[in-house]
């Protein structure tokens, strides 16, 4: 995925925050495969995991999302899903929707923690959101986000 943060003109940026300046050492999907790992039975000891992928993510492309699940299910992981949202970018959940108030990682969240039909109970009695800034706003830091 490196080739793709450096088309992109994140990779430099990126690399001067991990050890020894290199960001694929620190790629998940490269430590399942290390020799301090692999085979060692680990993944079989994991939680069950939730992945979720933006289909509108210029930043990471979507297919590291799916091929860690892969991954992840090969090593030895029982519980793996991955779901890719349609239309949602790599900052909109963190940045963009909570300023729109829209809390998608409550959304996303709930139903994994309480069940579907309590967590659409829950979501129900939650107070709205509330919009932190304009719509234009938003949507020119939408288009200004570099990721």
């Amino acid at each position: 995925q490196a080739e793709h943060m450096d088309a992109i003109g994140v990779y430099p940026f990126l690399s001067s925050f991990c050890a020894d300046g290199d960001l694929a050492a620190g790629s998940p999907s490269r430590l399942l495969q290390a020799p301090a790992y692999a085979g060692t039975g680990a993944a079989e000891q994991l939680p069950p995991f939730h992945l979720f992928h933006g289909e509108a993510d210029t930043s990471v492309p979507t297919a590291s999302t799916t091929v860690f699940a892969e991954q992840l299910r090969k090593a030895g992981a029982a519980h793996v899903q991955a779901e890719v949202k349609p239309g949602v970018t790599h900052s909109g959940p963190i940045v963009e929707g909570p300023m729109g108030g829209c809390d998608f990682q409550v959304q996303l969240l709930l139903p994994h923690l309480l069940g579907a039909d309590a967590a659409r109970e829950r979501l129900r009695r939650l107070p709205r959101a509330r919009r932190m800034m304009p719509a234009p706003v938003i949507a020119l830091a939408s288009w200004l986000m570099p990721f």
